[in-house]
């Protein structure tokens, strides 16, 4: 008898520790990384007025292709620096952005973290001309982001976010969705795609590249 009481406490104390360990396991980790990659950039038809005003009337869809740049870095107590940067290239048209923050993450569920920052956002085009003109505009604006980083399973991460930019001629609606698809401790690959509007520009961001978690 004694031995039934000693065994039973034993067993319920092993089965608490396996669920501890089971959850810790599923606990989604925002990790400090750095990411880089290829983007592929559609502009709607007169989008380009934002930036050029009526020295580019485009009345079809542009297709630009570049790179992006994404690095973030966590420190104690939910806290992280980030910055984010892209840009693509047509022609004689040169399109950037880039968004520097500081921000905090909070954990909702074991699975589910919502984060926050608040920044400086900036945005830099150049436009040549076949008749030698030339146009270069650049601005930014104070920014600030939010948005959920959702672990659906052990190998994908994904990340909703919206943005706001305080640009001038009025602000930009960022609405981004970055897709990590894990393999190991430290790689993923990334599948991302966000839209940008802005006065008339309708853009439409696609990207595939390398994230390194540390």
């Amino acid at each position: 008898m004694k031995k039934t009481i000693i065994v039973i406490p034993c067993c319920l104390l092993a089965i608490s520790t396996s669920m501890s360990v089971l959850a810790s396991e599923t606990l989604i980790t925002e990790k400090s990384y750095v990411a880089i990659g290829t983007q592929f950039t559609e502009v709607s038809a007169d989008g380009m007025k934002s930036y050029f005003g009526e020295l580019y009337n485009n009345d079809v869809q542009k297709d630009l292709l570049g790179y992006y740049l994404d690095a973030k870095w966590h420190f104690p107590q939910h806290f992280f620096v980030q910055i984010n940067h892209d840009s693509v290239t047509r022609s004689s048209t040169d399109l950037s952005q880039s968004y520097f923050n500081l921000g905090s993450t909070i954990s909702l569920t074991k699975n589910i973290q919502w984060f926050n920052s608040v920044g400086y956002a900036y945005y830099s085009a150049t436009r040549n001309t076949s008749k030698g003109d030339k146009r270069k505009n650049d601005g930014g604006g104070i920014s600030a982001e939010t948005g959920l980083s959702v672990q659906l399973t052990s190998w994908f991460q994904t990340q909703p976010s919206y943005r706001y930019a305080n640009f001038e001629y009025g602000g930009q609606h960022q609405f981004n969705l970055k897709n990590q698809f894990l393999f190991g401790t430290h790689s993923a690959i990334e599948l991302n795609i966000s839209y940008r509007d802005w006065q008339r520009l309708g853009e439409l961001d696609y990207q595939v590249g390398y994230r390194y978690r540390f």
